[in-house]
């Protein structure tokens, strides 16, 4: 179908084969420390994990109180279709185990390569290379910040009450002014990532390293825009606009008195 196809142009076999591997992997790192039969885990395959995938966004569809109750006899909690398509054993044996990076690479807290978002940075990189891939951006962009709905336990989670989503994931994104298009992305990872000094002018940069010479019109709100962003896109042929805030340093002198009304 269109829908299958426009989602394994960003989820392909390459990115389910890494999925694949470190699941398999986590499993049986999980079974050597917990000193169990390392035959109980049988290895997931491409076919199981698509399977897996798509109960999920199944799930997402039509819900019942419960993980379990999809394969439940009850008739009215019961999805009949669920059990056709995956053992409920075997799917809560992937559920459990899902993994997108090899845990024993993980740098600790404390380390200088610390990184809050290790666990799913590789996945991350993988998307925002299908992003770019995937698409020809129009001539004007813009650059905001955007809220992922999450209200779970987690030091990621940010408060911005003027969102419409006002708990969850901030993320920056790089969007196309023609259609909404995403075609770059960075998590925000909280106060540490706000240490970089010019942390605006930093995600702007990040964000636009794809289209650097290309004459595109890149447009954000006063928290990026600086004198000096505004010359380093110049140099790289982006050219950018965007809000100012009187009191910014090398704000001109002469437009601050000029009787301009701040919106």
């Amino acid at each position: 179908s269109l829908v299958l196809d426009f989602f394994q142009l960003y989820i392909d076999n390459h990115i389910l084969g890494i999925i694949i591997r470190e699941t398999n992997r986590y499993a049986r790192q999980t079974i050597a420390q917990r000193q169990k039969d390392p035959n109980s885990w049988k290895e997931v395959s491409l076919e199981e994990l698509k399977a897996f995938l798509g109960l999920l966004i199944a799930m997402s569809i039509h819900r019942v109180p419960s993980l379990r109750d999809y394969w439940s006899t009850d008739w009215v909690l019961g999805v009949p279709a669920f059990s056709k398509v995956m053992a409920r054993d075997r799917f809560l044996d992937i559920y459990y185990n899902i993994h997108l990076c090899d845990n024993s690479q993980m740098p600790q807290r404390g380390d200088e390569n610390f990184d809050k978002l290790f666990k799913v940075r590789s996945f991350m990189e993988n998307l925002n290379t299908k992003f770019r891939l995937n698409y020809n951006p129009h001539r004007e962009q813009a650059i905001d910040e955007a809220m992922i709905k999450f209200q779970g336990r987690s030091s990621l989670k940010q408060y911005m009450p003027k969102k419409p989503t006002k708990r969850g994931i901030k993320v920056w994104v790089l969007g196309d002014s023609t259609n909404g298009y995403f075609s770059q992305f960075d998590v925000y990872t909280g106060k540490g990532e706000g240490r970089v000094k010019g942390l605006g002018a930093h995600v702007v940069k990040k964000l636009t390293k794809d289209l650097k010479h290309k004459n595109h019109h890149v447009f954000f709100e006063n928290y990026f825009t600086s004198y000096q962003l505004l010359e380093d896109l110049k140099k790289d042929g982006i050219y950018g606009c965007g809000t100012a805030r009187k009191d910014r340093r090398e704000f001109p002198g002469a437009l601050k008195n000029s009787g301009l009304k701040q919106r």
